[in-house]
């Protein structure tokens, strides 16, 4: 019950486990508040030295709290990565600032010198703000040079390096991540079967989903279970008196079963239907792969159609009463149409008519530019490229630019551009311009009040460094069809 549901389990947290979360969620309070009260009292009492990351060891005499959180802490360090402003406090080598790479000193092809050991990021950026890979790329190999290219040099008018938890979209601790990166290591081991995401996205009563689950794990009281438990002497259905009462027999096989699923099913589909084995059977009609999926939520009503005739079972065997097929077939579809009604309410489905939108690329106001940015991966990571065009009010191209990244997100790439075309339209003098993107997200997060702290802080704080420039700015998204100079 305490394994995670995507392998089965309810997904319900284990007391040890979350105790270690919350005791975790400490420790990055110390790691991450320095300003806090609490954090200023403990770091003086037990933090010898104000390095970057500590490293707290607890004696013998230490309260219960020191020792748990020294416990943690190295989960917690592993957690901790670092997004780059100016570069000063991050260690080139030693720090966790790549992400998914750790300290690039465990990728090394050679032994780092001595005078580069501890270098920090902003010692390996040239005066012109690139990279000096002169000085280290004989050092790493190909893969961890592409993925560094897609980093943004650190600059001082960046602002101060940021720390992040890497687990958490957003750069924020959650105690879920800190319980999840726990149970990791067996889940990671483990084949995720697909039967347990279908049970869980299925869209029905939250006390039927819960009766699948325990039929997946074979786990209902029928009698072939009941008899192994030595509950009763005689493992053969009720109805059938010759026939083990199992799982497949009590919902499928059975002729009580088999008259309900009869009115549901099409004739030519029987044969199919009740053909398969017990998994695929159930695999199949809950995703809707039934030929009689053609029936739109099938997957909906056979979940319903199993759970009603399990009741219906259990009613005529412990109350010895007896439901018309027509009745049982009638309360399913009852059922089914309720819950789609339910549904509609909950997502405020409407009916609109279709309208037609023409889209395409509009002109500037007199005086004004407008710069067109886009950026792409092949695969997400995978190797990017940037480009963009300034065009004036007449729609006459003026400059452009384009760029190879690297090795990095779709997102970091369309950041990429949105930064560059900034950069380009200050330094070619241009104060009023617009600025347009077809990725919304990339729009959100240089304009947004809340600055996202993650693997693309950096460039996300280039962009705003450039946006509070004094200019008259606008940075809009568009689609696709009205940001066409970039494409093809």
């Amino acid at each position: 019950m305490c394994q995670q549901k995507e392998v089965g389990g309810l997904g319900l947290r284990k007391m040890d486990g979350m105790n270690r979360a919350f005791i975790m969620k400490l420790a990055w309070g110390v790691f991450q508040n320095s300003k806090s009260l609490w954090v200023r009292v403990l770091r003086s009492k037990y933090f010898k030295e104000q390095e970057l990351i500590p490293y707290p060891q607890a004696k013998q005499r230490d309260s219960v709290l020191w020792k748990g959180i020294c416990k943690v802490w190295p989960f917690v360090t592993q957690g901790v990565n670092w997004a780059l402003g100016c570069g000063n406090k991050v260690l080139f080598w030693k720090d966790s600032w790549l992400e998914g790479y750790g300290p690039l000193n465990m990728h090394t092809n050679q032994i780092i010198p001595e005078d580069l050991i501890n270098c920090t990021v902003a010692d390996m950026v040239d005066n012109r703000g690139q990279w000096q890979w002169e000085t280290f790329a004989h050092l790493l190999p190909i893969q961890v040079l592409m993925i560094l290219a897609g980093y943004n040099p650190p600059t001082p008018q960046l602002g101060g390096d940021k720390a992040y938890w890497r687990h958490s979209p957003g750069g924020q601790f959650s105690v879920k991540s800190a319980y999840l990166i726990q149970e990791d290591s067996t889940v990671s081991q483990q084949q995720f079967d697909p039967l347990w995401h279908i049970i869980w996205k299925w869209k029905g009563l939250e006390r039927v989903k819960i009766f699948l689950w325990t039929v997946a794990h074979g786990a209902i009281m029928t009698n072939k279970v009941r008899w192994r438990r030595k509950i009763t002497a005689n493992p053969c259905c009720y109805h059938c008196l010759t026939e083990t009462e199992s799982i497949i027999h009590a919902l499928r096989d059975c002729p009580k079963a088999r008259g309900v699923w009869d009115r549901i099913i099409e004739v030519a589909d029987r044969e199919a239907f009740y053909s398969l084995n017990w998994y695929t059977w159930l695999l199949n009609n809950l995703r809707d792969n039934h030929p009689s999926s053609k029936r739109k939520f099938w997957g909906l009503e056979f979940g319903i159609a199993l759970w009603q005739i399990w009741k219906e079972r259990n009613h005529r065997i412990f109350n010895s009463t007896v439901s018309p097929y027509t009745n049982t077939v009638r309360v399913i579809r009852r059922l089914v149409e309720d819950i789609i009604h339910s549904m509609a309410g909950e997502s405020g489905f409407t009916v609109n008519s279709k309208q037609r939108v023409f889209i395409g690329w509009r002109y500037p106001p007199i005086d004004w530019v407008k710069v067109n940015v886009d950026g792409c991966s092949k695969g997400n990571p995978g190797v990017a490229g940037a480009g963009g065009v300034i065009r004036d009010a007449m729609g006459k191209w003026i400059v452009g630019f384009a760029i190879n990244i690297g090795i990095c997100t779709s997102v970091g790439a369309e950041l990429w551009a949105i930064a560059n075309g900034l950069q380009l339209a200050w330094s070619k003098g241009f104060r009023k311009i617009i600025l347009e993107s077809d990725s919304s997200l990339a729009v959100d997060l240089i304009t947004n009040d809340k600055v996202i702290i993650d693997k693309n802080y950096n460039l996300i704080m280039q962009a705003r460094y450039f946006l509070a420039k004094d200019w008259d700015i606008q940075v809009i998204h568009v689609y696709r069809e009205a940001n066409s100079a970039q494409i093809g």
